[in-house]
């Protein structure tokens, strides 16, 4: 396979999660072209599977981008007690929502 050839590495399910991703995989070093942008147009007239968004990366690329998707689509942790004060926190939060210390590192 040639090393320039772009690999499809994830079907985004709309145009929304494609750019959230590109950006993600982007400030990695990892270029990102999408493919299919035009075919949201279609959406409700098309099957699904042809409005999805496909992300395409560089093969020299691939498995990095491939393992950064894996963790994205892991559910996240649960939620998490505050070190300072002891107040539960949920997984989403980065600070808590009692005092404003900053979540522990796993």
């Amino acid at each position: 396979m040639p090393t320039d050839a772009w690999l499809d590495v994830y079907r985004a399910a709309n145009l929304l999660e494609a750019h959230n991703l590109k950006g993600m995989l982007e400030a990695m070093g990892i270029p990102v072209r999408l493919k299919g942008e035009g075919l949201v147009g279609g959406m409700g007239e098309l099957p699904v599977s042809e409005i999805e968004v496909p992300l395409m990366v560089a093969a020299t690329d691939f498995t990095a981008a491939r393992n950064a998707l894996l963790a994205f689509e892991k559910p996240s942790a649960g939620a998490w007690y505050c070190p300072g004060c002891g107040e539960q926190n949920e997984a989403s939060f980065e600070l808590c929502w009692q005092c404003g210390r900053d979540a522990p590192v796993c």
